[in-house]
């Protein structure tokens, strides 16, 4: 098989139950989309030379609030790591321009947001990831993200947090008593 993604997030606790749902629901779909081996092993034989497994973007979303990102000067960042030929994309997203959004527009908004960063530092990139095509890429991803955005691919349920939260946390997350 030809994986050469891997996405993974950070997501900070929201003000309330029901927007922390949202959010990870959203944020899931996405990752488990873009994770999808199916999909990058076909999109592989398209954009890479060798058919083998090598991971050659890696990237983690990271969702937090505006007063973290602050106090920490936490910034975005791209990197490519030479020894283990591999592109890291590390991009912050504030958490609060989310927190209001119903589901449909915040799986939107992500997709949206997320692909207009991931093409800027894969075309900053382009000639340093090995046996990767970024500009044969780039539209396959678009298409992709365009699906996701549409919500046209099954949900595959992550409740054992929220299971194990009900009857512990309140909608405000004020612990029940």
């Amino acid at each position: 098989m030809g994986i050469f993604l891997r996405l993974t997030f950070e997501l900070h606790c929201a003000d309330t139950r029901t927007q922390n749902r949202i959010m990870g629901k959203t944020l899931d779909y996405f990752v488990d989309n873009l994770n999808n081996e199916t999909w990058q092993d076909n999109a592989s034989k398209k954009i890479r030379i060798n058919d083998e497994t090598q991971i050659a973007i890696m990237v983690y979303l990271r969702f937090f609030r505006q007063a973290m990102i602050e106090e920490n000067k936490l910034k975005s960042y791209a990197k490519y790591l030479k020894k283990d030929e591999c592109l890291i994309i590390d991009p912050i997203f504030i958490l609060e321009d989310y927190m209001q959004l119903d589901e449909d527009k915040c799986r939107e908004r992500v997709c949206k947001e997320i692909y207009s960063y991931l093409e800027i530092v894969l075309i900053k990139y382009k000639n340093r990831i090995h046996d990767f095509d970024v500009i044969a890429f780039i539209p396959i991803l678009k298409n992709r993200i365009e699906k996701i955005k549409s919500n046209s691919f099954p949900y595959v349920e992550h409740d054992e947090l929220e299971d194990l939260l009900d009857g512990i946390l309140d909608e405000n997350l004020n612990l029940i008593e």
